[in-house]
């Protein structure tokens, strides 16, 4: 065994371990358990920095090459002025954003900046990701309990998934087609207000993860970066232990590195493993509840008809527009017509799934499981 795979395998052992005495006060027979969890938290930092080094005198020119243009650099600019600008009203009043349910994620955030136990999901509850609030934690430790605080992380997170679009959709379509849809995910519109503004975090923690696994897997698929298939798995791993939600995410993910990649089953097993990995919290709880998340997630009426058809493209139409017939039927016209007008573009090229596909193709995803899921 070479040197380089040991002492990835050593590192591999050190992360579970960490994970393992960080998240073990959570499962009543483990907490007889005694060891100084914050051992193997130094020895990451310390394998974590000197990787980081490694890779920094393997591949100099690394941050040279990731910058982006000025024109870019403008773009993101005005975007994140924009953002602020049209929130600040509700910045402005950030207490009256919170509520009791609100509260739970920066409580925990709170609790786990003090010592006390890090819950691996919500309070009171087996399947939303405590990860938000872990990060929530780093900044309450560094600059002290804040609702606005709260807030400014929370848009940040938003802001974030927001850049991650923006990169993606150039490398789909163009920087003009990329700069009027950041704009419009700018603009506190409808549910963009409240998503931006989401106190839980999850949603725009689980759409900046979620969009990140969509931008990994375009660059191996359609750019070979083959390399990326273990950051893929891990962020994959991490997005579902976040929210299962990003299961649309993740399963588009696997469609694009199907069908475009020459992706051998030894890469496929790199994905397993690494997600193995980032959902690593989550496994320890499903073994002492006896899979309680795969019990939760098909439960329910799976069964398709027309009211939740109905029920699925009034939701739609409402996410942006006022309610009635009229606008629903512009909506549904101009997303069957955009469809249309792709699948011509892919015969015109003859390309069973282009790069321009990835977003339809999402939509699809999204429609299907949610059309089908117990928990729509």
């Amino acid at each position: 065994m070479s040197w380089k795979k040991f002492y990835n395998q050593f590192s591999i052992i050190i992360y579970l371990s960490f994970l393992f005495f960080w998240f073990k006060d959570n499962l009543p027979p483990l907490r007889e358990i005694n060891f100084n969890r914050h051992v193997f938290l130094l020895l990451l930092i310390i394998i974590g920095t000197h990787k980081f080094l490694v890779c920094l005198k393997r591949k100099p020119n690394i941050f040279q090459a990731a910058k982006p243009n000025s024109q870019t650099i403008l773009a993101l600019s005005f975007l994140a002025l924009l953002l602020i600008i049209s929130r600040l009203p509700w910045l402005l009043y950030y207490q009256g954003l919170f509520s009791s349910d609100d509260a739970i994620p920066a409580l925990m955030a709170k609790h786990i900046s003090e010592g006390k136990t890090p819950p691996i999901c919500f309070y009171g509850q087996l399947y939303i990701g405590s990860l938000p609030s872990h990060v929530m934690a780093i900044f309450f430790r560094i600059f002290g309990y804040s609702p606005l605080l709260f807030q400014l992380v929370t848009l940040s997170f938003y802001y974030s998934f927001v850049v991650v679009n923006f990169f993606l959709l150039k490398k789909l379509f163009s920087f003009s087609f990329a700069i009027i849809v950041s704009i419009f995910y700018c603009l506190p519109i409808g549910v963009l207000k409240e998503v931006s503004f989401d106190n839980t975090l999850v949603a725009p923690f689980w759409l900046f993860l979620g969009t990140s696994l969509i931008v990994l897997a375009y660059l191996i698929a359609f750019e070979n970066k083959y390399h990326l298939a273990h950051f893929l798995g891990f962020l994959m791993g991490l997005s579902f232990w976040t929210h299962p939600i990003t299961i649309y995410f993740i399963l588009t993910s696997l469609f694009i590195l199907t069908v475009k990649s020459k992706f051998i089953f030894k890469r496929y097993g790199v994905i397993g493993l690494y997600f193995f990995l980032g959902f690593f919290p989550m496994i320890m709880q499903e073994i002492y509840y006896k899979f309680h998340l795969i019990k939760f997630l098909t439960a329910g009426d799976k069964y398709l008809n027309l009211i939740k058809v109905d029920q699925t493209a009034k939701m739609i139409s409402r996410l942006f527009l006022p309610s009635g017939q009229l606008f629903l039927a512009i909506f549904l016209i101009l997303i069957c017509l955009g469809i249309i007008i792709l699948i011509k573009r892919a015969i015109e090229k003859k390309q069973f799934f282009s790069q321009e596909a990835i977003l339809p193709f999402f939509f699809f995803v999204f429609l299907s499981i949610y059309l089908f899921s117990g928990h729509s």
